[in-house]
């Protein structure tokens, strides 16, 4: 979880208590020099390492147990989310870039998907993003400022055609939202 107070990373388990060495894990630095500088969403990587989004400072960052940056990529605006794939690529969620980018290890964009894709969705701020089993991707749409217009939610192919296969866009249920999950995948 996110410590809303010191803005660091505590691993919790089971009746709540903390249980990463010395009660902390440190995403790495955020814009005081310590923290997460804003980490909406973060995951525990296969070998351990954490790999986090940083929503202030625009970056997403793969952090060791010990609290050491092992790779970053920076330059995505309001980033609220970030996966690695099995390939050992990340996907990242570009805030109000409006866009959703997959990179290579070595920084490289390999795939995108953008407002310019699906201009009738009103993208506004991609904001969270789950993969699903099928290999597609659910994505989240912020819609600050812009309620009532557009699509919450959006299902696209992860491919080439980047097909918009669902969207979900009932704006009498809620208004906006910035996390969406599919339970079960």
């Amino acid at each position: 979880c996110v410590d809303g107070a010191s803005t660091r990373l505590r691993a919790v388990s089971v009746p709540g208590r903390a249980h990463t060495p010395g009660g902390r894990a440190r995403a790495g630095p955020g814009k005081d020099g310590a923290g997460t500088g804003g980490s909406p969403d973060v995951h525990k990587l296969a070998n351990g390492n954490i790999l986090a989004a940083h929503e202030g400072e625009g970056a997403v960052r793969e952090v060791d147990p010990s609290g050491k940056v092992v790779w970053e990529y920076t330059g995505v605006t309001n980033t609220g989310d970030a996966q690695r794939l099995p390939n050992g690529n990340t996907l990242i969620c570009c805030g109000t870039q409006k866009r959703l980018i997959e990179v290579t290890r070595d920084k490289r964009i390999v795939w995108e998907f953008s407002d310019k894709d699906a201009p009738d969705l009103n993208i506004t701020w991609i904001s969270s993003l789950q993969q699903l089993k099928n290999g597609n991707l659910l994505i989240g749409n912020f819609m600050r400022g812009k309620e009532g217009q557009g699509a919450h939610a959006i299902e696209v192919t992860h491919d080439k055609k980047k097909r918009v296969v669902w969207k979900w866009d009932d704006h009498t249920l809620i208004q906006s939202l910035t996390t969406v999950r599919a339970i079960g995948e």
